[in-house]
């Protein structure tokens, strides 16, 4: 019983591209070669994206728009337990005789391991249970979206300096070429040395 808990007792050999020793539980079989494949041999592709809460599959577009965040499912600020959404009844006036108070329902989010709720955070109570919550503004939100503009407009800075300086890098072979195939190189070295320049075919 105990080397259940042991995962590291008995180590296996993997002649991938690296020589790793792992145990059982953290290596794959691969059907094509049958052989034993660690971490470092195998790609992981994401096939779709769900909430592991309450299971809701979504497409990668809304995935990545929500920032991989599901709209119905919280974590718990002080022990990230999931919330859970709790009922209660609370008196609120008529709206014919405000002088009258009747029970109506209300939706609040509470955690069931540490116990705390929304309230503790005055946070206010919803009408109806499914549908998000509002979230407090950031009060560094403004900052923020500059400091992103700001690294977008460096970042393409650089690469408009990086293509630069790769096409001047290029540039010098260009005439090296054409004065190799047309003999210009010839006729350079000879005006240099102060040596007669004899017209060459198809240049004057």
């Amino acid at each position: 019983m105990a080397s259940l808990l042991q995962p590291e007792r008995v180590l296996y050999l993997v002649n991938g591209e690296k020589k790793i020793r792992s145990p059982l539980s953290h290596l794959y079989f691969c059907r094509y070669c049958s052989e034993l494949r660690s971490l470092e041999c195998v790609s992981h592709e994401v096939d779709s994206h769900y909430c592991p809460s309450c299971l809701e599959n979504m497409p990668s577009a809304e995935a990545k728009l929500k920032k991989n965040r599901c709209a119905n499912c919280f974590d718990c600020p002080c022990c990230m337990h999931t919330l859970s959404t709790r009922a209660t009844n609370i008196p609120a006036p008529l709206p014919d005789d405000p002088a009258k108070t009747a029970m109506k329902k209300a939706y609040y989010l509470a955690c069931g391991f540490c116990r705390w709720t929304s309230r503790d955070v005055g946070m206010a109570d919803k009408s109806v249970a499914s549908g998000g919550w509002q979230e407090p503004e950031n009060p560094h939100t403004q900052r923020i979206n500059k400091l992103i503009e700001y690294y977008q407009q460096l970042a393409q800075r650089e690469k408009v300096d990086r293509d630069r300086k790769k096409l001047a890098r290029r540039r010098p072979y260009m005439p090296l070429a054409f004065s190799e195939k047309y003999g210009l190189g010839t006729r350079l070295q000879r005006q240099r040395s102060g040596a007669p320049i004899t017209s060459l075919s198809g240049l004057s």
